[in-house]
């Protein structure tokens, strides 16, 4: 009888594509290179929402967040009816821990999923105290087989560096720097771990801006203007004689949670199996982070609960080469400082981006192919795949809506779109 796997998940807040497979990159990492080489990459890997606890929860559930309804930072828990990552390995016998940071405390209902949950404040590093007492107990203090997820908040604003790591050779942003100064923990978490009998993940919850020339001052006056002067992006507009503010302009001092851009909805996915798979396999296909789900389990030789269905799927079969029916990936976040929903749909060519509730968020389409950068809205001349693009996504929507489970409440989200309309139809 084999031994069941430990599984190791460590996320990293904020953690871009490129900054972990792109040849720009000027972070130091090490550990996370090796890493990299001893696994399978998944190098274009999408996320369900480009803000953190919606995203962790279609991680855990291998749902979108129309299914689970989380659809915010702190105001919705993920109910535990849902048949869950930890819930899934608990009941096959793992013992389950979190070590979380960000806005995933206690009132986002992860702590109901896992047997040990820590919730380490931001301020703490991973290279300062609680980093270093961290791997003096890991994973002795668990029992085997265990499945512990680690989330790492430093790269998010405001950004933490190491002392030893704030120099040119360690990055040219302060982000990269960050990267280079949380690599070492990694290393360590690695280091306590053996490969033979650790599946290990790899990954980040969303991507973020980089902006060209991060100066505090500057990105807190415009952020300011932003989101309390109305009229500066009209201003904005007949001053550049454009239709629509430009994106350097309308989310300067913004990090992530604003759009679906790429630069903010793909994130590195990478996992090893020791000798389960060739080592540094790369797999360019789309997959969608809420693939993790059926996929993890599927390496551990764990089914999925039959009475639930989720919208995640395996990829082994693509890792073996095999022809995969892919499905797209829907990308969720708020727009319009924060009161309004903004969906994406990306298939490997197209993205299209709507506001499925309130025509004053700006619908766009973009031709990845040509256009990898998403930098010329194509709407106008590509409208039937607009169209196309919007059906697929409504679609999935209700799909998601009929896995909701019965009785799960409203989001806080999905409660203002409620209001929203009945204000719109006279009611309020």
């Amino acid at each position: 009888m084999s031994v069941a796997k430990n599984l190791l998940m460590v996320i990293v807040d904020c953690l871009r594509a490129d900054a972990v497979y792109g040849p720009k990159n000027s972070a130091q990492t090490p550990h996370i290179d090796a890493l990299c080489k001893r696994s399978v990459c998944f190098a274009n890997t999408i996320t369900s929402a480009t803000y953190t606890t919606p995203s962790i929860a279609s991680f855990l559930t291998g749902l979108f967040p129309c299914a689970h309804g989380v659809r915010s930072l702190h105001s919705d828990k993920l109910a535990p009816e849902y048949p869950s990552l930890p819930g899934v390995l608990r009941e096959s016998g793992y013992h389950t821990a979190a070590f979380l940071s960000g806005p995933l405390g206690k009132e986002t209902g992860l702590d109901q999923l896992f047997e040990r949950f820590e919730f380490r404040p931001p301020e703490e590093a991973v290279f300062g105290n609680w980093g270093r007492d961290f791997l003096k107990t890991f994973p002795a203090d668990l029992r085997e087989p265990w499945f512990t997820m680690i989330h790492l908040w430093e790269l998010h604003e405001p950004i933490r560096v190491a002392p030893e790591c704030d120099r040119r050779d360690c990055g040219r942003t302060a982000y990269e720097r960050a990267l280079s100064s949380i690599d070492p923990f990694i290393g360590g978490v690695l280091e306590k771990v053996d490969p033979a009998k650790t599946l290990v993940v790899l990954t980040g919850d969303h991507g973020c801006q980089l902006p060209n020339a991060p100066r505090a001052a500057a990105a807190a006056t415009l952020k300011w203007l932003r989101l309390h002067l109305g009229p500066f992006r009209s201003i904005a507009k007949k001053i550049l004689g454009v239709k629509r503010t430009p994106r350097k302009i309308e989310h300067f001092g913004m990090s992530h949670g604003y759009h679906v851009y790429d630069f903010l909805a793909r994130v590195p996915l990478t996992i090893a199996d020791g000798e389960r798979w060739n080592a540094n396999h790369v797999v360019s296909d789309q997959v969608r982070t809420i693939d993790l789900f059926p996929t993890l389990l599927a390496l551990l030789s764990i089914d999925i609960p039959q009475d639930r269905d989720i919208q995640g799927q395996d990829l082994l079969p693509l890792v073996s080469g095999e022809a995969a029916d892919l499905r797209p990936a829907l990308i969720e976040t708020r727009a319009k400082d924060f009161r309004e929903l903004l969906l994406g749909i990306r298939s490997p060519g197209w993205k299209y981006a709507f506001g499925p509730n309130s025509p004053d968020v700006p619908c766009s389409l973009y031709d990845l192919t040509n256009d990898p950068d998403e930098r010329v809205d194509v709407l106008e001349k590509h409208p039937e795949k607009a169209e196309e693009m919007r059906a697929e996504a409504t679609r999935l929507l209700d799909e998601g809506q009929k896995l909701r489970h019965p009785g799960i409440p409203l989001s806080a989200l999905e409660k203002e779109i409620v209001h929203q309309r009945l204000r719109q139809l006279g009611y309020l």
